[in-house]
């Protein structure tokens, strides 16, 4: 078989970059990789020796691409941020605000000057890729206000229109409802002749049957490439953790007060309708599984509730008793609530410690928090032990893997103890082991009869078991 990548004993320059070892791995033609392994476990740090992003202090890496294109050329690395991965500048809560006068094109007017730059006889690609994706709905939607799984279809799309020699693709199914999943990996089956695939997951659940080999990196060693199937006969990633039994819980008001309020909500954004005459009420003590296709307006209706969204006021929303925008303080309103979202996680850039971000939780603040009391202090190292992350306390938040800095945030959400839960895709990019232990904190909280739950996710199985209702919201249909 013809050798595509040789990696011989490889260590980069930078010690903050190297692996445990030596790294050595060979691409044959015909393969595609899933490399697999826990969070903070060196996939990236692989990556990057992949694509020669990091400079060698020894070894090296040998490329034999059928193209003489640059190296850069033949490789496309795909991290799929969430929704305001899109956008270039974008901040905390603006995919809400459209009265935001920033400039920002349509899917098709990216695609289009992408398909520009690329080889000839790949400019109607754009059409191709569009039907592959069913994807003419978004054309024509500024890529602000896409939502976080067509925020994926949307750079998957600009990825395939430069026709690279070797795909690799950061956590491909993060955000995918289960029919957009589908077709990812039919889509990628589809192009699979076409490009050596790397998929990086968490879980051996998220390598798709046509995945030829696995590659596991753990605590920073690259180990040996072996077989799909007989990487799943191991068992990878399936062990389960006990939650501790510390808390820091107190009661609250009585069960089965109405708690979230919405009549007859209606949401519109340049002609495309997201919610549309929309009631709803949850009660204390209920826990909700918010579910639906990519697009349905999931986050919308949660940035609504949590009044990160400027519409929130316009709309007939009660939260806690009182009507949104009838004087209650929204700091009042918020200091009830835990909150986690994909555009909370793009908003964080903060190059502090881990106990830091979580304590800072206590003042629902993104920016400066200001000084922590020892009191606080001691809440949120309680908490960071409760999910098992107290290595973690001392660690730069900006330098820790994604999965780290999502359970981080989710932390974040539980250290004032809050009456109600809001977690929009608290999972996403997180390995088995930490799915594990985030689902058994939520049980265990939630098996207090006043505290209150909605959650988001498009895996079923990654529901905790404490779920007892379900709102499923269908996309609307465009003009």
């Amino acid at each position: 078989m013809q050798e595509i990548i040789k990696i011989t004993q490889a260590v980069p320059s930078n010690e903050m970059f190297r692996m445990a070892a030596p790294v050595n791995f060979t691409l044959y033609d015909g393969e595609h990789i899933a490399v697999c392994g826990p969070n903070g476990g060196g996939k990236s740090l692989f990556v990057n020796i992949l694509t020669g992003s990091l400079p060698l202090r020894s070894g090296m890496v040998e490329y034999a691409f059928s193209s003489r294109q640059p190296v850069a050329d033949n490789i496309c690395c795909l991290k799929l941020q969430d929704v305001g991965g899109a956008v270039a500048s974008s901040y905390y809560q603006q995919r809400w605000n459209k009265w935001d006068d920033t400039f920002f094109p349509t899917v098709m007017e990216v695609l289009q000057q992408k398909a520009e730059g690329c080889k000839n006889g790949v400019r109607n690609a754009v059409e191709y890729w569009v039907d592959q994706f069913s994807a003419r709905d978004l054309l024509y939607k500024t890529v602000n206000l896409l939502s976080s799984g067509e925020s994926r279809k949307f750079q998957l799309l600009k990825c395939l229109l430069s026709a690279p020699s070797i795909l690799v693709i950061d956590n491909p199914f993060i955000g995918l409802d289960s029919a957009t999943r589908r077709t990812f990996v039919r889509l990628l089956e589809r192009i699979k002749e076409q490009v050596s695939l790397f998929l990086i997951v968490s879980r051996a659940e998220d390598i798709p049957d046509f995945i030829t080999h696995v590659l596991s990196v753990e605590k920073r060693i690259v180990g040996e490439k072996v077989p799909r199937q007989n990487f799943l006969e191991k068992g990878a990633f399936m062990s389960e953790i006990r939650l501790p039994e510390s808390s820091v819980y107190r009661e609250t008001e009585p069960v089965g007060l109405p708690i979230v309020e919405c009549n007859g909500v209606t949401v519109r954004y340049d002609g495309f309708t997201i919610l549309d005459r929309l009631d709803w009420t949850v009660r204390r003590g209920e826990h909700w599984a918010l579910t639906g296709e990519n697009g349905a307006g999931k986050s919308t209706l949660l940035s609504l509730v949590y009044a990160d969204n400027p519409q929130a006021y316009a709309c007939d929303i009660r939260m806690f008793g009182l009507r949104r925008g009838r004087g209650e303080s929204i700091w009042d309103v918020k200091r009830r609530i835990g909150y986690v979202s994909p555009e909370m996680f793009n908003a964080f850039r903060r190059p502090s410690p881990a106990l830091d971000i979580v304590v800072g939780g206590l003042r629902d603040s993104v920016g400066s928090y200001g000084t922590f009391s020892a009191e606080e202090r001691k809440t949120a190292a309680e908490w960071m032990r409760c999910f098992r992350l107290e290595h973690l306390s001392h660690r730069n938040y900006m330098q820790l893997a994604d999965g780290e800095r999502r359970m981080i945030l989710l932390v974040r959400a539980f250290v004032k103890s809050p009456e109600l839960l809001i977690l929009d895709e608290p999972f996403q990019g997180l390995d088995s082991r930490q799915v594990s232990v985030a689902k058994a904190v939520i049980d265990e909280y939630m098996r207090q009869p006043d505290r209150t739950l909605i959650i988001v996710t498009h895996s079923l199985q990654d529901l905790p078991q404490c779920i007892d209702h379900t709102l499923h919201l269908s996309r609307n249909k465009q003009p």
